[in-house]
């Protein structure tokens, strides 16, 4: 535990990224999302655990407004283009970004960040960035809540999106999607089902 804490004063000193561990700390995060209009991306396994949850059925209660995207895989070009087009659709300022799952759930709300801050980009236009440095006066705030071990996404600057298709992998890297605020809470993890315990637990120890 010593050790976790070191790395994460580390990390916070590297990244600016505010660090929050402990059991129960995604509580925590209602702070900041009070009255706030929120877009919540998760996995509907996640959106079910969190509505049925006693530490943050205050969340659905008083946020002022909230969307959810689900995620229940890999990031996918064609996936997240459809995510972009619903966003469009809405037209809402969201004054907060959410989410809570594992890496590509991180990775997603990490798109949707570069999203808002001009929305006229497609997917491939941010794989194929040239100016992406310049939206980033314009993001909305991302709170990073891990539930899985292993990616780290919740305190880098990589968004992961996969071509399957094409058979291709492709990264996005900019400083600003780094998250404003990362809650590690350990009991998300071992609410996981098992075999997503054990998967990201390997992948922590190979990482």
């Amino acid at each position: 535990m010593n050790e976790w804490f070191l790395c994460k004063q580390k990390i916070s000193k590297l990244t600016n990224v505010k660090i929050s561990f402990g059991y129960g700390k995604r509580q925590d995060s209602l702070k900041i999302l009070k009255n706030k209009s929120v877009l919540l991306v998760c996995s509907k396994r996640m959106d079910h655990f969190l509505r049925n949850d006693s530490k943050f059925k205050e969340f659905f209660r008083d946020s002022e407004f909230i969307e959810i995207i689900h995620v229940d895989k890999y990031p996918e070009i064609l996936e997240i283009e459809k995510v972009f087009t619903k966003l469009r659709n809405l037209d809402i300022d969201f004054d907060m970004l959410l989410a809570i799952g594992g890496g590509s759930v991180i990775d997603t709300a990490k798109l949707i960040k570069v999203f808002f801050s001009e929305k006229s980009n497609t997917i491939k236009s941010l794989i194929w960035k040239k100016n992406i440095k310049k939206y980033s006066k314009n993001s909305i705030p991302l709170i990073a809540i891990p539930s899985t071990a292993g990616t780290g996404s919740e305190v880098t600057p990589y968004a992961t999106v996969w071509d399957s298709q094409g058979n291709k992998k492709y990264s996005i890297s900019e400083p600003f999607l780094i998250p404003e605020y990362a809650f590690i809470d350990p009991e998300l993890l071992e609410k996981s089902p098992k075999n997503i315990l054990i998967t990201t637990g390997f992948d922590a120890i190979n990482q």
